[in-house]
C-alpha cells in the first residue's frame, strides 16, 4: 500500500531476527508456501510471543480453518481477517494494532521511569517503601 512502510520477510530466521533487532512496528507478509514453508502463521505468532515482542498480529487468510482462526485468537492475535479483505477493513485493523502498540510502549516507558526512581532510593528509603507496601 502506498505510504505504508512494510517488510517482506522470507524465512523464520529472517522474521525473528528482523523484529529482534528492530523494535519499531513492522508488517510481515507471508505469501503461501513460498514464505515460511515449515511454519504456520500461528507458529510464527508463537515464536514472536516467546521472544517477548508482544506484537499485535493480524492474520489475513483465504485458506485457514475455523480452528486455526480460533487458535490464533486464543494466542493473542489482534484480528483474523478472511479474504477478500477490503482496504478499509485492513487499514482499520492496522490502526487498531498501532494503537495497541502505542499503549504498550507507553506502559514500558512508565515502568522504565518507575524502575529508575526505585533504583535511586537509598537503602533506608527502600526499606520504608517496602514496609508501606506491605501495609
Amino acid at each position: 500500500m502506498a505510504g505504508h512502510d512494510s517488510t517482506r520477510v522470507i524465512g523464520s530466521a529472517s522474521l525473528c531476527g528482523e523484529w529482534q533487532s528492530t523494535p519499531s512496528l513492522r508488517v510481515a507478509k507471508r505469501h503461501g508456501n513460498r514464505g515460511l514453508p515449515s511454519l504456520s502463521g500461528v507458529d510464527v505468532q508463537a515464536r514472536l510471543n516467546e521472544m517477548g515482542l508482544g506484537l499485535a498480529v493480524i492474520f489475513v487468510s483465504g485458506e485457514s480453518t475455523v480452528q486455526q482462526a480460533v487458535t490464533a485468537m486464543e494466542k493473542g492475535a489482534l484480528q483474523f481477517l478472511v479474504k477478500p479483505v477490503s482496504r478499509s477493513e485492513l487499514l482499520d485493523a492496522v490502526a487498531l494494532g498501532m494503537q495497541k502498540e502505542l499503549k504498550r510502549l507507553e506502559e514500558l516507558k512508565r515502568r522504565h521511569v518507575r524502575d529508575g526512581c526505585l533504583a535511586r532510593l537509598a537503602p533506608r528509603e527502600r526499606e520504608v517503601l517496602d514496609s508501606l507496601m506491605k501495609g
